[in-house]
Protein backbone atom coordinates (compact mmCIF):
# COMPACT_ATOMS: atom_id res chain seq x y z
CA UNK A 1 0.00 0.00 0.00
CA UNK A 2 2.66 2.12 0.94
CA UNK A 3 4.79 1.27 -1.74
CA UNK A 4 2.35 2.17 -3.97
CA UNK A 5 1.57 5.44 -2.67
CA UNK A 6 5.10 6.47 -3.54
CA UNK A 7 5.43 4.46 -7.25
CA UNK A 8 2.50 6.56 -7.64
CA UNK A 9 3.93 9.82 -6.36
CA UNK A 10 7.36 9.80 -7.97
CA UNK A 11 5.25 8.96 -11.02
CA UNK A 12 2.87 11.88 -11.11
CA UNK A 13 4.54 14.75 -13.06
CA UNK A 14 2.81 17.71 -10.99
CA UNK A 15 4.67 16.50 -8.04
CA UNK A 16 8.26 16.44 -9.45
CA UNK A 17 7.29 19.99 -10.63
CA UNK A 18 6.65 20.75 -7.45
CA UNK A 19 9.68 19.43 -6.14
CA UNK A 20 11.69 20.94 -8.39
CA UNK A 21 10.33 24.47 -8.17
CA UNK A 22 11.16 24.15 -4.20
CA UNK A 23 14.31 23.05 -5.24
CA UNK A 24 14.93 26.03 -7.58
CA UNK A 25 13.53 28.45 -4.80
CA UNK A 26 15.77 27.55 -2.38
CA UNK A 27 18.41 27.92 -4.62
CA UNK A 28 17.87 31.31 -5.46
CA UNK A 29 16.89 32.59 -1.54
CA UNK A 30 20.50 30.96 -1.11
CA UNK A 31 21.69 33.15 -3.57
CA UNK A 32 20.57 36.27 -2.64
CA UNK A 33 21.33 35.45 0.71
CA UNK A 34 24.64 34.61 0.31
CA UNK A 35 25.10 37.81 -1.64
CA UNK A 36 23.81 40.22 0.68
CA UNK A 37 25.80 38.76 4.03
CA UNK A 38 29.47 38.87 1.08
CA UNK A 39 28.45 42.76 0.11
CA UNK A 40 27.64 43.65 3.89
CA UNK A 41 24.12 44.96 3.21
CA UNK A 42 22.07 45.47 6.71
CA UNK A 43 18.25 45.38 5.96
CA UNK A 44 18.13 46.73 9.86
CA UNK A 45 19.94 49.11 9.23
CA UNK A 46 18.46 50.54 6.12
CA UNK A 47 15.06 50.12 7.37
CA UNK A 48 16.15 52.25 10.54
CA UNK A 49 17.76 55.06 8.11
CA UNK A 50 14.51 55.15 5.85
CA UNK A 51 12.68 55.21 9.06
CA UNK A 52 14.29 58.04 10.30
CA UNK A 53 14.29 60.46 6.94
CA UNK A 54 10.36 59.62 6.47
CA UNK A 55 9.89 60.40 10.06
CA UNK A 56 11.73 63.85 9.82
CA UNK A 57 10.05 64.76 6.47
CA UNK A 58 6.69 63.91 7.69
CA UNK A 59 7.05 66.15 11.02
Amino acid sequence: MIRQLIRDFLKEEDGLAAVEYAVLAGAVIAGVSALFSATGVDFDAIGKTLKGKIDKALS
